[in-house]
């Protein structure tokens, strides 16, 4: 055992001296959770909380609809801009406004004769077809600023009373953005280790290394023991380095402490078998970099390394079920904000456990020294 910490302790230095190693293990994913972490994060604020852009056409041009303007400009749940049709449909169509509402001429007598259950009020609502919830929500807006005047000719008096009972449910969830990206991220430094230590295997073998190993009084398995224990120290120091930065910068919080840390050890196992098969897929260090490469980047792309699992369609979520990087992200996942339990955790990290198991043996079967 000692000789198998020694040769992990050799790969440990030489690795951190590779500073190509280091940049895709450490660097990399950093740079990848905090970019789309702050993309993810400027689209949530914005579609919730803030105003919805739209313009009003006036075309009745009466007190009444002026009125009805100044009221709908104090809504908190729009932003308001008056001007004529034309100029409001082609703001619209270029996307700088989410919709255009055209008041039409008799517009005053209309609502009058709607609050006495004559015929209703009639608006043109022009809106962009990719923002039909923002159009459903200000049609809700326009109802309210209509029927408001009624309100206020009974005393300030609600027409209808609805009494609310706070329901608290459980829920589960990332509490912010960058709880779905550090995810992604850790996989893709989890993937820089496996491709880094693969091809070191490459190279120690092409340069001779791996025979003068051989040739010594240590026994082929320690070499490769020693290789994968390398190989699954730095999976488990990236990870955890990402997941510190994480919550001390980040602000993420895992649910659950002991899960994670199974999480993070099937990874390791996993990607460490998956090192070792990745290390007979070229004869040259060019060539297992390529193919090494090219297999890691396809199955992060249809795992949920590039986009998250949950706005995946259906069809692409089965067929990322092939893919190692799909269980890898649940099992962190799970244990950081999807909330599972020690029985929803046991099938991501089993078939981690297995993938890695099945891999490393078939990686050291066709291994050539």
């Amino acid at each position: 055992m000692r000789d198998v910490r020694a040769l992990a302790a050799k790969d440990l230095r030489l690795m951190l001296h590779d500073r190509m190693g280091l940049f895709f293990g450490f660097a990399f994913p950093i740079l990848y959770a905090v970019f789309f972490g702050i993309i993810s994060s400027g689209f949530a604020g914005g579609g919730g909380g803030s105003a919805i852009p739209i313009a009003v056409v006036d075309e009745d041009g009466t007190e009444a609809s002026a009125s009805f303007v100044a009221d709908l400009a104090k809504d908190p749940a729009v932003g308001v801009e008056r001007m004529d049709r034309d100029a409001a449909s082609e703001r619209v169509r270029r996307g700088k406004l989410a919709a255009y509402v055209v008041i039409g001429k008799g517009f005053g007598d209309r609502r009058a004769k709607a609050m006495m259950g004559g015929e209703p009020v009639r608006f043109v609502l022009g809106s962009d077809p990719a923002r039909q919830a923002e159009a459903a929500m200000l049609q809700g807006v326009l109802v309210r600023a209509v029927f408001e005047p009624m309100r206020a000719a009974m005393g300030g008096r609600e027409p209808v009373v609805v009494e609310r009972e706070a329901v608290q449910r459980r829920r589960f969830g990332p509490n912010n953005a960058y709880a779905v990206t550090f995810p992604q991220a850790i996989l893709w430094g989890i993937m820089g280790c496996a491709a880094g230590f693969g091809i070191s295997l490459v190279i120690e073998r092409t340069q001779g290394t791996l025979q003068r190993l051989a040739m010594a009084p240590l026994g082929r398995a320690r070499i490769l023991a020693g290789k994968a224990l390398a190989c699954f120290l730095t999976i488990v120091a990236v990870t955890a380095l990402l997941l510190g930065i994480a919550i001390a910068v980040f602000g993420v919080r895992p649910g659950s402490y002991p899960l994670l840390a199974a999480g993070i050890a099937s990874n390791a196992v996993a990607f460490t078998g998956i090192m070792m098969l990745l290390s007979v897929v070229g004869k040259t260090e060019r060539a297992a970099a390529s193919i090494g490469w090219g297999v890691l980047v396809l199955l992060a792309m249809i795992g949920g390394g590039m986009i998250p699992l949950f706005v995946m369609p259906p069809w692409l979520q089965q067929i990322a079920s092939f893919s190692p990087v799909k269980w890898g992200i649940l099992a962190l996942e799970g244990a950081i904000w999807r909330g599972f339990s020690l029985e929803e955790m046991m099938l991501p990290c089993g078939i981690l456990l297995a993938l890695g198991a099945v891999c490393f043996s078939l990686g050291a079967r066709l291994f050539r020294w």
